[in-house]
């Protein structure tokens, strides 16, 4: 097991990585049978009550977050592994319901305002 800040094992294993920059649906296309695939998208705004509104409507819709679902339902037919995480709301464990989702908390500390730090619930969704 790997320390968090173990930079030099860290980078010896990702040294057979792939990056690229593509829309998510064509980069998990790519994973096959075996594979893991961990996403993390921008939170749901579905419910519009998380502080980011405005910003998260602009770069990932709900339409974008349907899409993300269907994206890992089919890796999911294929074999692939994945965790994604998101906001603890009804509409995202509606959307992954056929999946194992489990609550987990989130330690926000870097916020403009006291008030937006703490720990908030989200989901961990998994298919395995």
């Amino acid at each position: 097991m790997l320390a968090g800040d173990d930079f030099e094992a860290v980078s010896s294993l990702l040294k057979s990585a792939r990056l690229s920059c593509r829309d998510f649906s064509n980069a998990i296309s790519f994973s096959r049978s075996g594979d893991f695939v961990y996403c993390d998208p921008p939170y749901t705004v579905k419910h519009e009550n998380n502080g980011f509104v405005k910003y998260n409507e602009k770069i990932f819709t709900w339409s974008d977050q349907e899409r993300l679902a269907s994206s890992l339902d089919r890796a999911d037919k294929r074999g692939v592994l994945f965790a994604v995480s998101n906001a603890k709301h009804k509409s995202i464990i509606d959307l992954y319901a056929r999946y194992k989702i489990r609550e987990v908390n989130r330690a926000s500390i870097i916020s403009g305002q006291a008030k937006g730090r703490g720990t908030y619930p989200e989901v961990l969704i998994t298919n395995y």
